[in-house]
């Protein structure tokens, strides 16, 4: 029988009580491939852009959200019209709409409007607007209006032109744009076809996919679709999602 000590030195058992040193080497060398062969979401850094002549930036919280602040103190008065910011959607001070008895609405249209006049914004969706899901059928405007959050997003969406960012330094990701959006998934497995498929999927169809692969009903709250061009069709295995 082997001692305690020797079971603990042993390779896999070592790996097993150190997780990520093998996990981390792995995933980074995964990423790294899928890097190579497709890139990643993440915007390009603008600097590079720009010594290849192509369009982009950087934008400063004051160019963009300071016009905001400046067009709602001309129009309504002085004060701390924006409380907080996320990436770039300002959240209005309602407690001051309130005390200037003002219409939310027209100051979040009004927000808007002073957005939309900043250089390099793209488009502007208020609030208002994505709870009634107005925004343009593109593919652009199904993304913006799947990342809003009634209860936690901002009073407004504000879109930047493709390379454009807020970022000060280095690159970041989060807009609705297909090279910031494009993330590699990879299926793994005895009942996976091997091979590379073109296409279209989103992030949600992994989990009726995976629900399929191990043949449990999806999740009540999944909106993706079963990716069955990569699973293996026959009889007695993994075949289609449960009805």
């Amino acid at each position: 029988m082997a001692s305690t000590t020797d079971v603990l030195d042993h390779h896999e058992l070592m790996h097993t009580y150190s997780p990520g040193v093998r996990v981390d080497r792995d995933l980074g060398q995964l990423r790294a491939e899928a890097g190579r062969a497709r890139g990643v979401g993440v915007a390009p850094v603008p600097e590079t852009l720009t010594q290849r002549s192509l369009p982009g930036g950087r934008m400063t919280n004051k160019e963009l959200f300071g016009a905001i602040e400046q067009a709602l103190s001309q129009r309504f008065g002085a004060g701390q019209w924006l409380m907080a910011t996320a990436g770039s959607s300002p959240y209005l001070n309602y407690a001051l709409i309130k005390q200037l008895q003002l219409d939310q609405t027209d100051v979040r249209l009004a927000a808007a409007s002073a957005a939309m006049a900043v250089p390099h914004v793209a488009r502007v969706y208020t609030r208002d607007q994505l709870l009634r899901g107005e925004v343009a059928g593109d593919v652009v405007g199904r993304r913006v209006l799947r990342g809003f959050n009634a209860q936690r997003s901002g009073d407004l969406e504000i879109i930047l032109e493709p390379f454009w960012m807020r970022q000060a330094t280095g690159t970041t990701h989060g807009s609705p744009y297909n090279y910031d959006a494009h993330i590699p998934l990879i299926l793994m497995g005895h009942a996976i076809k091997r091979g590379a498929y073109s296409e279209h999927v989103a992030l949600n169809d992994l989990a009726p996919t995976l629900a399929t692969l191990i043949d449990v009903d999806p999740p009540s709250g999944s909106s993706g679709r079963v990716l069955t061009e990569a699973i293996v069709q026959h009889t007695g295995s993994v075949a289609s999602p449960r009805r």
